[in-house]
């Protein structure tokens, strides 16, 4: 993409501003290009370019950080006044041709200088190619008070594996139309990093040395083709159709509601529920409750567990062949038997292994 087609389809997506502060944003955007071209001599105008965000993407974050960040925003884009000067000077006096802003008034969007809010977007829309890294943290202060952090579709191209890392904190996981999304709940001082290592793989984590959120929401691309989360003690629940998901947890409860890919859960004392999966099911924990209600498109099925319970949910579209081990633990099945410890659900196409200690295992048809 050339610098003037990035500018146009920028501009585009800045309708909802004034006249005036669409040509003084533009104009701080061309300096922005410049000066990385002058950062980074060895690199082509055109390379500059792939490495900004996608225009539309910074457009919106523009508008966001506009109405103060989107938070609590009705998305009302009438009620962004957009950019004043403040020194009453009229744009032909204010502002020459581009490179020779002499004089400039200083442009301000709800009262915030227009370079600022500018560098803010910039960080929000995800500029990870540069950076690599972004943190968005609480500032210094006393505790108790709460903020959120909120990040709207950020392009993630290139990106086929997302990892979360947590300490306490909940997960909820959407299935996002656009980019990344990602909205958080903690304490003044609670705070995310990002990374990306151009190599195809986003993490995002939480509680190094921080305060973390005490809850997350994330919507995921349906580009990305695997999600990865470890956490101590936060609960995990995944609500859309995402793509292959590895989860494990030491205590926090992991339910999953649907998913498109394969799955794999490990805990140690945490409850699972799995149900609408379509593709191939692994669960292992020590002492949790596993729940596993078959979707007529599943694959194999293992689930293990030292000394929880299992249940195994079937309709009458779930063709499988079960077994299943336990040494003290008993064994509730409403399915036509084919040996000890097998049973053959419809025409016995699919492998599905349960196994524990203690616990007590049911296969009975919902």
């Amino acid at each position: 993409m050339t610098r003037s087609e990035y500018m146009e389809r920028l501009s585009r997506g800045l309708l909802d501003f004034d006249e005036e502060a669409r040509r003084d944003i533009l104009l701080e955007i061309e300096d922005h290009i410049d000066e990385l071209r002058r950062q980074n001599p060895g690199a082509s105008e055109e390379e500059i370019i792939a490495g900004l965000e996608a225009p539309e993407s910074l457009a919106k974050s523009l508008l966001q950080e506009g109405e103060g960040g989107g938070a609590g925003s009705s998305g009302d884009m009438g009620s962004i006044e957009g950019a004043e000067a403040t020194s009453g000077a009229s744009s032909a006096e204010t502002t020459k041709s581009r490179g020779e802003k002499t004089g400039k008034a200083k442009i301000t969007i709800d009262g915030e200088d227009l370079g600022d809010v500018i560098k803010k977007a910039l960080d929000l829309a995800g500029m990870f190619r540069r950076s690599k890294v972004f943190r968005e943290q609480g500032s210094d202060g006393q505790g108790g008070r709460t903020r959120n952090l909120n990040m709207e579709d950020i392009a993630v191209d290139g990106v086929e594996k997302i990892e979360v890392r947590t300490k306490s904190s909940d997960l909820r996981i959407y299935l996002s139309p656009g980019g990344l999304s990602l909205k958080a709940h903690g304490q003044e001082r609670s705070a995310i990093e990002i990374e990306d290592d151009e190599k195809g793989m986003l993490s995002i984590s939480t509680g190094k040395d921080h305060s973390e959120p005490e809850s997350m929401e994330l919507w995921i691309p349906l580009s990305v083709e695997e999600l990865s989360i470890h956490s101590l003690s936060g609960d995990v629940e995944v609500i859309d159709r995402v793509g292959a998901l590895d989860i494990q947890t030491a205590s926090g409860d992991v339910e999953i509601q649907a998913c498109d890919g394969d799955v794999a859960v490990s805990s140690a004392s945490g409850d699972v529920a799995i149900a609408g999966c379509s593709q191939s099911i692994r669960v292992k924990t020590a002492s949790g409750t596993i729940g596993i209600e078959t979707d007529p498109r599943g694959g194999e099925i293992s689930a293990r567990s030292a000394s929880g319970d299992i249940r195994l949910g079937y309709d009458d579209s779930f063709d499988a062949l079960v077994s299943w081990s336990t040494v003290s633990g008993s064994v509730d099945c409403d399915s036509r038997l084919s040996g000890p410890r097998e049973a053959v659900l419809g025409s016995g196409l699919t492998p599905v292994n349960l196994s524990t200690g203690s616990g007590d295992i049911e296969i009975r048809r919902h």
